[in-house]
């Protein structure tokens, strides 16, 4: 079994009688004062904590940077970068080198036409849309078709009947 460190948290019912100062302190509590309990959790729950949420990114031009970096970078902890997609083959390469500065994992690459073979392969739980604004849609909805969630950059699409397909 393993142990973690939970810190115990206590919140209170605004006062108005105190200073604000001092109501922060209250409410919030002050953090020597907050108790550390040991708790065992299960070699199941262990696995659970090591787990990473697996992403695959579409469309790796400048716009994709702000996200890869969060995934590789940020969150490497939580997150793992599976496959990358772009219709643009040195593009895609670029974030290649650049995912592989970060994280330890090959990621392969795709043509923007082997995007289901993509999500087949790689089996990502998010795929990241940041192709041009017109093919966000394209991708949204393929992706969700294909059981994943999705996370875009704005605007969503471009017009509202492709909004309406996302929907859909």
């Amino acid at each position: 079994m393993m142990e973690c460190i939970v810190t115990k948290l206590t919140f209170h019912s605004w006062n108005p009688s105190l200073d604000r100062k001092k109501q922060s302190k209250y409410a919030y509590g002050d953090l020597r004062e907050r108790s550390r309990k040991r708790i065992s959790i299960t070699k199941r729950e262990k696995m659970e904590f090591a787990m990473k949420t697996r992403y695959a990114h579409v469309g790796t031009g400048s716009r994709a940077y702000m996200y890869s970096t969060a995934v590789t970078e940020t969150y490497a902890d939580r997150a793992v970068m599976v496959g990358l997609c772009d219709s643009n083959r040195g593009r895609v390469e670029l974030m290649q080198e650049f995912v592989k500065q970060h994280q330890e994992e090959i990621v392969p690459v795709y043509m923007d036409d082997q995007f289901d073979q993509m999500i087949a392969e790689t089996k990502p739980d998010v795929v990241i849309v940041t192709t041009m604004d017109c093919y966000h849609e394209k991708y949204i909805v393929r992706a969700m078709e294909l059981g994943c969630d999705v996370i875009t950059e704005k605007p969503m699409t471009i017009d509202a009947a492709m909004c309406q397909r996302i929907v859909d």
